[in-house]
């Protein structure tokens, strides 16, 4: 009786180290495909920001244009026919106030998702929000004739020319390996198990022949 007791013992302990290793392994594997989203985001970030150089400058010079000046009104509130109080802080939004701003937002909160100092995979859902809004936004600052520096304009076509195809490379190390990662935990029990979470990332970098 004495020597079944230890024999059950015994197998019990290999089982729970048997489960051990292999929840170990698994959160192992997952551990470093995650790693390699975050690593290939990490070397994207360099690249992005030579891209992006003269976004900013871009943008402020299109709300300028408008009477705002980093969100605040400078111009002559005469323009709305409404009262001074909605240009104020707390007051209507610039965007409602002037919605030919709605242009240059999308891309002005994915610049400032991008250079914040929130999560890498953070940082690259505002790149990608800047890349999917940044040659609408331009268009309509060329149509409008809201950005009269060609300079300006000049050297953003030519960082995105410049950086398009290291771009486009480090966007495909990106998605690769979040497709992997995603792909491996989805057929993972354990892995959903342990708390792991699909990644949701994707860098689609615009053409520099568009501009």
């Amino acid at each position: 009786m004495k020597a079944t007791g230890c024999l059950l013992v015994i197998l019990a302990a290999i089982g729970i180290g048997i489960g051990v290793y292999i929840n170990s392994s698994v959160a192992n594997k997952l551990n470093a495909l995650k790693g390699d989203v975050a690593r290939n985001c990490e070397n994207a970030k360099p690249i992005l920001q030579r891209r992006y150089r003269s976004v900013e400058s871009l943008i402020q010079a299109y709300e300028r244009h408008f009477g705002w000046d980093n969100g605040v009104f400078v111009g002559n509130p005469r323009q709305f026919n409404q009262s001074w109080e909605l240009v104020q802080p707390g007051g209507a939004t610039a965007v409602e106030l002037t919605p030919e701003l709605r242009d240059s937002q999308e891309v002005k909160d994915g610049l400032a998702a991008f250079n914040g100092g929130g999560a890498v995979l953070e940082q690259i859902r505002g790149a990608d929000q800047v890349e999917r809004n940044l040659v609408s936004f331009v268009a309509a600052a060329i149509r409008r004739h809201a950005i009269n520096d060609d300079a300006l304009l000049a050297q953003l076509k030519a960082d995105i020319v410049a950086t398009d195809k290291d771009a486009a490379d480090t966007a495909e190390a990106i998605n690769l390996s979040a497709t992997r990662y995603n792909e491996a935990l989805a057929g993972s029990y354990l892995g959903k198990r342990q708390g792991f979470q699909l990644v949701a990332v994707e860098l689609r970098p615009v053409s520099g022949a568009l501009f």
